[in-house]
This record gives C-alpha cells, structure tokens and sequence, in this order.
C-alpha cells in the first residue's frame, strides 16, 4: 500500500535546512539550554523561518487536552522544550536539527510535535537510517540486523526506535530498492544514514516499527548520491567508508560516518587467547567480544 496520491517528500531541501540548523547551533554546542541561553537559543532557531512566521499553536486543527496560553502556545517553543535545562552535545544538536528540519512545513502552519509517544493510526513517514548492527538471530532462527530508526516528518519528527529486521530481506531486497547496487556485495554498515519512507506503527507503545516500507525517487537519488559521496574520503584514507573507525559524531568524526561514535580499542577476550592484545569495540554496545569476533559469533549462533 504506497502513500496516498500527491503525498511527496524532498530530501534534498529537508537536508539543507538540516545543515543550516546545524551551522546556527555551532556556537551553543556545550551550553546548558536554559534560562538567558535557552532564549537565545530559541531565537537562533527562529531565524530560518520566514519573517512573518507567527509560530501560534492552531487550537482547532490539533485539539490538545488543555489549551496553552502565552509562551506555551508557541509551537517551535514546544518542539525544543524537552531539551530545556541540558547540555547541548554533538549528538544532541544532531537530534534537533533533523528535528525542526523534518517539522519545517508544519511548524510553519501552527501544528504541535508531539512530546511524547501516542497510538495514532498508522500513517507514511520519510526516514532516516542512523545505525546498523548485527542483531540477535530470529525467533525462525535467520540471521537479523537492528536498524535504528529517525523519523523525518510528521507530528513524531525527531522520534528514534530499532526494528530487529531479516538480514537477508534488508541487504538484498530493501537496500536495492532504496538505490544501492543490485549485483555488488554491501556490508550492512553502508545503510547507515541512508533513506526511505515508511509506514508508522504505534499502537503499541511497547513496540513501535514500521510495517511497510516505500521507496520514491527521491530516496533513490538521495541513497545514490550519499554512496557517491563515500566513494570521496575526505581524509583521503584507501580503504572504505564502512571498514574506518571514525564516527558520525564527536571528536574526530566524519560527515561520511557509517556508524555513530568512534570505535575503541580495548581488551577482546576471545582476541586475547590468540595473543592479540587489542581490538576495535563499538562503544555504544556492551560487550566483551570486539565487532569482528561479536559478528561472527552471532553468525555461529545462526548456523546451529
């Protein structure tokens, strides 16, 4: 069941506004968003929006339980106001960018994001890949990746969940579709911070996914010109995008990142009984096995 007729997004334009957040949050990165910062804060944002921008919450077109009054009924105000009182990091700054970039057109007609998650009829919501990894296999035993979702549109802008997902179904069926070459070898590392469009579903709270997915031409020609990008290193390094061990966030990151933070080298204790004394580990993920032997033990679960 694709979107319904006329229903259409841009990437392209989505991305730039994006990046022209980004830029205004440069100087507030390490700030903590509250009081006389907060204000400046929510000033700054403001600046991208047309002149004549009222902000003022459409009562009759979203209903909400109670009826906001002053400040309150300021709708980019309410899209920033769950991160009042903390610290602007990289990773937050990210959020809020994709956040009120995703939002754009509705801001602009008065409608509030919401600040937290309700069950509401499923409906089509472009997205954005943030992270791929291995997952536990299957209940049918398969083998799955755990994708990482950000939800670029609609009242869930900025929202983010994980789908576990058939590996085979993502590599070979879903990724083709969303632009990615049909006859080449693709490491599921090089999803990560591609897009696509998706069917929401939230009426359970515990376990929210998409159960459809749509890929227009504009997420074919965003996927086709991000991997077109990563064929450009912009350190110059030989080898390719998915096997660098620099992130999309933090020090020493990278615009072309295949994965969020920057791995680490510590203590593997299944590297260590062949005497290699260190290995690379994803920070953001517990575990005693580096990536390379964490991997391959998920691949010996599967096979029994």
């Amino acid at each position: 069941m694709p979107p319904p007729e006329g229903w259409k997004v841009s990437f392209t334009k989505m991305h730039r506004r994006y990046e022209d957040h980004r830029d205004d949050m440069f100087d507030f990165l390490g700030e903590t968003l509250e009081h006389g910062v907060y204000e400046r804060f929510l000033a700054c944002m403001r600046r991208r929006f047309p002149m004549d921008t009222s902000f003022v919450l459409d009562v009759h077109r979203d209903d909400p339980a109670d009826e906001p009054e002053g400040d309150k009924a300021d709708v980019l105000n309410m899209a920033l106001s769950p991160y009042y009182g903390k610290d602007l990091t990289e990773e937050r700054a990210e959020e809020i960018g994709w956040r009120i970039a995703a939002s754009y057109d509705l801001l602009i007609d008065g409608h509030a994001l919401r600040p937290t998650i309700e069950t509401v009829e499923p409906h089509w919501v472009p997205l954005q890949v943030l992270e791929v990894t291995a997952g536990e296999p299957l209940k049918t035993g398969r083998p799955a990746l755990e994708l990482v979702y950000r939800v670029l549109g609609g009242v869930f802008s900025g929202l983010t969940f994980r789908q576990r997902t058939s590996k085979n179904y993502v590599l070979f069926q879903l990724a083709r579709d969303m632009g990615f070459p049909r006859f080449k070898a693709l490491h599921h590392l090089q999803l990560c911070k591609a897009m696509l469009v998706g069917l929401l579903e939230t009426k359970n709270l515990d376990r929210i996914c998409i159960s459809e997915t749509y890929t227009p031409d504009s997420v074919v020609r965003h996927n086709r010109g991000l991997r077109r990008a990563r064929e450009d290193c912009p350190y110059d390094y030989s080898w390719p995008c998915h096997e660098c061990t620099r992130g999309y966030l933090g020090m020493n990151s990278c615009p072309m990142g295949t994965h969020p933070s920057a791995y680490v080298k510590r203590e593997c204790t299944n590297c260590a009984r062949s005497g290699k004394v260190e290995s690379w580990f994803d920070p953001k993920i517990r575990s005693d096995l580096c990536i390379r032997c964490r991997e391959h033990e998920l691949k010996i679960a599967f096979a029994r």
